[in-house]
């Protein structure tokens, strides 16, 4: 009897742990699928890619289409971007921006903010919801911020695409983030011959760097459902569980091939003390910059949009758009970044880690309270 009673009160606890482990794993299933819902992202797609993913998969750029600057994103694509320091999707919306889709009528009482910039606004490796114009969207009431982040993109571009396209999501403020480097990426054909800033003419896209053609397309393509069973290919968790696996097993790999395309790992002590202080204003690089600032901000003047330019590069000021016109709005964040102790970058790629992304989320929430909220 008392064997018996043992034997039952083993069964019992058996039972108990697997209802547990079942409706642990429904919960994660359905976890899943709702976040993966909430942020536009199928994780069941996750596995299929990780073998030939890259930093910047080529099947993000639209290398088809002629456009008078030098990158677009291509519509309504994902891919996943995996290196040692990151493993993130990219999910492109129909408008080619990384972001939800929005209307193209400001939406009565909100003040819309339209966000351009190079791979650091668009985000790199940093997840969707998680970058700097997200936070203070989600911070600040009363605002949306349309991110028209495009790695690559200069300040050239970031004009080029306002007189084309950005203009018509008629946006109160035009906010362009720009580090030094923006300044450098600078189109053919943009000066004319009196030194005028005029739109360059269209040209063919030429192939995106990229090894990985990691587009997804969707769970019935014949290429991922016959590299699965059944379970990995319909279970979120399942397949998240074998991608983390997978990814681990791949680390030492990817930090192999990080550490030879960016010739290290980031020594930021050092790169805080090569702090350069101001751009010269009379430099060429600064005379061009201003030229475009001018005409990017009289075409905002003529839409309506006033323009704010924020500087959010940790080694130079770039204090010369400040005197530029006093219309024009600019926001120095590199001495918050400067003082910053925590790391600003990944260990091996020169990009904003998401923390980095959270401080100035919140530097830049709090400026739209102070400073546009408030008018």
């Amino acid at each position: 009897m008392a064997v018996h009673s043992r034997l039952r009160s083993v069964a019992i606890r058996f039972a108990l742990i697997v209802l547990g482990i079942c409706v642990g794993s429904v919960l994660c299933e359905f976890g899943l699928r709702l976040v993966g819902a909430i942020r536009g992202i199928n994780y069941g797609l996750y596995l299929r890619e990780l073998e030939r993913s890259d930093r910047l998969p080529s099947a993000m750029f639209d290398t088809t289409r002629p456009s008078r600057h030098r990158l677009n994103l291509r519509p309504g694509t994902e891919v996943l971007a995996t290196t040692s320091d990151f493993s993130v999707i990219y999910t492109i919306n129909e408008d080619g921006l990384r972001d939800k889709l929005y209307q193209r009528n400001n939406h009565p009482g909100a003040m819309r903010i339209l966000a351009l910039g190079d791979s650091l606004t668009f985000g790199e490796g940093v997840p969707y919801g998680d970058r700097f114009t997200d936070i203070p969207e989600h911070a600040v009431d009363g605002i949306e911020i349309i991110n028209a982040g495009v790695p690559g993109w200069g300040l050239e571009d970031e004009w080029v695409y306002y007189n084309e396209t950005g203009h018509s999501w008629s946006p109160d403020i035009v906010a362009v983030f720009l580090i030094h480097a923006d300044l450098k990426r600078q189109i053919p054909g943009l000066m004319d011959s009196h030194g005028d800033v005029v739109l360059p003419p269209i040209w063919s896209q030429s192939v995106m760097p990229g090894g990985g053609e990691t587009a997804f397309v969707d769970a019935d393509d014949p290429r991922f459902t016959g590299e699965r069973c059944c379970l990995l290919r319909y279970s979120r968790m399942l397949s998240y569980v074998a991608y983390q696996l997978k990814l681990h097993q791949l680390h030492a790999r990817l930090e192999e091939q990080d550490s030879e395309e960016w010739g290290g790992a980031i020594d930021e002590e050092a790169m805080r003390a090569n702090y350069r202080g101001d751009l010269d204003p009379q430099s060429p690089v600064a005379r061009r910059a201003a030229k475009v600032a001018m005409r990017l901000l009289e075409d905002c003047e003529q839409h309506g949009s006033r323009l704010v330019i924020v500087n959010i590069d940790p080694l130079f000021q770039l204090g010369f758009f400040n005197k530029i016109d006093p219309r024009l709005i600019y926001v120095n964040m590199q001495p918050d970044l400067e003082r910053r102790k925590e790391r600003l970058c990944f260990k091996y790629d020169r990009h904003f880690n998401p923390a980095t992304h959270a401080y100035i989320g919140s530097l830049l929430a709090e400026w739209i309270r102070t400073h546009l909220m408030r008018r």
